[in-house]
């Protein structure tokens, strides 16, 4: 799956600014990775208010960059999470070392 990962960027016109993400399904979880950056008009009324703002974050310090997989398992967050929300977490670690 290909999916935009964007935030509300203050500032910024009505769209959102991030990137795009390539997700794929494996044995083990779901490995991700930037494919490229991406502007797009948001639907800002489906933007989860708790998600918003951490991406935010992850796209100004230029760490969502390192994206490699999408975790759905219960965990602390860690260094390695470069958005860790309750539900969701993106992170920096390769899908077999992120999944214990």
């Amino acid at each position: 799956m290909v999916l935009p990962l964007t935030a509300t960027i203050p500032g910024a016109n009505a769209g959102g600014s991030g990137v795009m993400a390539k997700i794929l399904r494996e044995q083990d979880g779901l490995s991700a990775q930037v494919v490229s950056l991406v502007g797009i008009y948001s639907c800002t009324s489906v933007r989860d208010p708790e998600l918003d703002p951490l991406l935010a974050k992850a796209l100004a310090s230029r760490a969502l960059l390192k994206l490699k997989s999408v975790r759905m398992d219960q965990h602390e967050q860690t260094e390695t999470c470069l958005v860790h929300g309750r539900d969701l977490c993106l992170s920096n670690e390769p899908v077999t070392a992120a999944i214990v």
